[in-house]
């Protein structure tokens, strides 16, 4: 996929004021015309673009008719997201924060573009489910998945928030005639990270190179992400 959109970039006074005091030397408008130096400029405004691959997903599974009225149903899932090793922005000009950031990091920042490693890893996961028929026509049903992060843990960040999730489900489903179903869920799914200063590249890790992502620095952080969803489903066969 191609996602392209538009960015503004207001810089402080502190950050354009060093430049344009930098530039208006004789040393620094030699030195920032050879290098793509900071301009010093109040703003930067255009278009930027990504190429993002969308991992390959596989789920398969099975179902056991524990009674006549009672079924257990187990599933496993692989995602490749070891494809998202990183995500590159390009934009369509060179910017003052780009040519700041090529004098510490340039291997993940030029003229143009910024690189955000990720470093992401394929996993396994799992879930069950149980349905009980209490009728000839409804049937309720539970599910747990615990699903493993796919960020390891130096690159755990805030882009994505997601440690390992627990993920609990509740549902009811109506068969409406011999062809028809009806059903409806609710689900809920929380998220909880502790980390601690200094062990994640892409949040809180000390390295003045470190530029690109890396907005905690020094400091302990603990995200927490809560979901809940709910959903309908008609299906029939013809």
């Amino acid at each position: 996929m191609t996602l392209s959109g538009e960015f503004e970039l207001d810089y402080t006074r502190d950050f354009t004021g060093f430049w344009q005091v930098f530039n208006s030397s004789i040393f620094g408008s030699i030195t920032g015309a050879i290098f793509n130096l900071p301009r010093g400029v109040d703003k930067d405004t255009g278009s930027a673009r990504m190429e993002l691959t969308y991992p390959m997903h596989f789920q398969t599974g099975v179902k056991f008719k524990l009674t006549p009225h009672h079924t257990f149903t187990f599933d496993i899932g692989y995602t490749d997201y070891e494809k998202w090793d990183a995500f590159v922005v390009e934009f369509d000009r060179s910017l003052d924060i780009t040519g700041a950031g090529q004098i510490l990091s340039s291997q993940n920042v030029t003229s143009n573009t910024i690189r955000i490693p990720l470093e992401y890893k394929s996993v396994w996961s799992w879930g069950v489910g149980f349905e009980h028929q209490i009728t000839s026509r409804i049937a309720t049903r539970l599910g747990y998945e615990p699903r493993r992060s796919s960020i390891p843990d130096h690159r755990r960040n805030i882009l994505a928030p997601l440690g390992d999730v627990h993920m609990f489900s509740q549902g009811l489903a109506y068969k409406w005639d011999k062809d028809t179903e009806v059903s409806f869920d609710l689900t809920f799914l929380q998220s909880k990270e502790t980390i601690p200063a200094n062990t994640s590249d892409g949040l809180n890790e000390l390295s003045v190179t470190n530029l690109v992502y890396n907005p905690y620095a020094g400091l302990d952080v603990k995200t927490k992400m809560t979901l809940v969803f709910a959903g309908m489903s008609f299906r029939t066969k013809f």
